[in-house]
């Protein structure tokens, strides 16, 4: 996602972090307790946007690939 590696703080960006918002709260609504989301090991600047609105990192999960 090209918006998720630069600097977080344009007016996109709160465009980004209402659509967010927005998701939880549709999902809420449909009786969600939790949400969960997913982003690439070593991408900062998207760890900082979720742990902002109150996300907490519970792993780090590694992808393995073998060419075969």
């Amino acid at each position: 996602m090209d918006y998720i590696s630069r600097p977080f703080g344009g007016a996109e960006d709160l465009e980004r972090l209402r659509h967010l918002y927005e998701g939880m709260r549709r999902l809420q609504a449909l009786g969600a307790t939790r949400v969960g989301v997913n982003t690439g090991y070593g991408n900062d600047p998207a760890s900082r946007l979720y742990e902002s609105v109150g996300f907490q990192r519970v792993a780090l999960d590694y992808s393995y690939v073998k060419k075969v």
